[in-house]
């Protein structure tokens, strides 16, 4: 049997090391983010993943919210405002629903 409290903080700690790399990237100047075009992509869809796992163990319907849309749209927000990882993370976890007009354009 899965220990429910266990899943979450994997979740959430694998939702943080990836918005901490996104902040690295952000760090190192366009120079380095010019010679790394999948590294975004890759991080965004580990951020997805990540999101997903979180809000399944948060609670296992939480996840198909809005036609199971909810956790790619807060990995977009977190993708576009990675320093906001753990507000975001609390808000997930408070069962907060984000209006469509929440995510903003790539920074």
């Amino acid at each position: 049997m899965k220990n429910p409290a266990y899943e979450q903080e994997r979740a959430r700690a694998l939702v943080r090391k990836a918005c901490s790399m996104l902040l690295s990237v952000r760090d190192r100047g366009p120079a380095w983010k010019a010679g790394l075009p999948g590294l975004h992509a890759d991080l965004a869809v580990l951020l997805e993943d990540a999101v997903r796992m979180y809000c399944h163990a948060i609670s296992p319907g939480y996840a198909e919210v809005a036609g199971g849309q909810q956790p790619a749209r807060w990995a977009e927000l977190l993708v576009v405002s990675p320093e906001q990882c753990d507000e975001i993370l609390a808000q997930i976890a408070a069962g907060a629903s984000l209006p469509p007009e929440a995510v903003p354009g790539p920074v």
